[in-house]
């Protein structure tokens, strides 16, 4: 269990009866960075910021929630 390094963000659209894993390792974020914070935009519906574990560039985004992380900023700090 502490050697577990995936990325966990999930989604539920009805009040958590079910929900959708948005990281596969597939989609921009590696399934071995681990994510520390995921916030919506409050402008923007849909927006996700993800910040993760590894390399000071490593804050994602995604204009459509869980299709395809994509990185937004070098050496954020």
């Amino acid at each position: 269990m502490l050697d577990d390094w995936q990325p966990y963000i999930y989604l539920t659209n009805d009040y958590g009866e079910t929900w959708s894993r948005l990281t596969d390792g597939k989609n921009g974020i590696p399934a071995d960075w681990p994510t520390r914070v995921v916030r919506e935009d409050p402008d923007r519906e849909g927006l996700l910021y993800a910040g993760t574990e590894f390399e000071p560039s490593s804050r994602s985004t995604t204009v459509a929630i869980g299709s395809h992380f994509s990185r937004i900023c070098q050496s954020l700090r």
